[in-house]
């Protein structure tokens, strides 16, 4: 325990760049998950129905994959947003043995709100750079994602 005291202290400019992204990813889902609890909900389950309303249905599949997240996590966030009343699940047309989910009436008139929170929150995580800044750190992120993508 000693050592852990003794540490030296790094400052701002010691930090890697793969903290750094980790840190600004983490408070931007805390910092919008305090925003979502006026509504009840999660960054997570306000991005299920952002999504659906996008999509009209989606399945838990294709869920999975927009979330980043695995088949479990997703079941319980669609059964939380369901216990709520904000989607419903339904036999696929295609395949009978797979489900879809859709946004209830419930659902597709908090979307708005979402999206205003959303919108609110990206000028406050964005203000002071200019539109050519948010385009060079988009491309850089790109590039990043590309760099630890499959092929990497």
């Amino acid at each position: 325990m000693r050592r852990l005291a003794e540490a030296p202290k790094l400052g701002p400019e010691d930090e890697g760049l793969g903290r750094l992204l980790l840190r600004v990813v983490r408070e931007m889902r805390t910092a919008f998950d305090r925003k979502l609890e006026d509504v009840g909900l999660t960054a997570q389950q306000a991005e299920i129905l952002f999504r659906c309303s996008r999509a009209g249905e989606l399945t838990p599949k294709q869920l999975t994959n927009l979330l980043s997240t695995d088949n479990a996590g997703v079941t319980r966030l669609v059964d939380r947003l369901e216990r709520k009343g904000l989607v419903t699940r339904h036999a696929s047309a295609a395949d009978r043995r797979s489900v879809t989910v859709r946004l209830t009436r419930s659902g597709t008139a908090l979307v708005p709100r979402i999206a205003r929170l959303a919108h609110a929150q990206r000028r406050r995580l964005f203000a002071g750079l200019s539109r050519v800044e948010q385009e060079q750190m988009r491309g850089l992120l790109r590039r990043i994602l590309d760099n630890v993508g499959p092929a990497a």
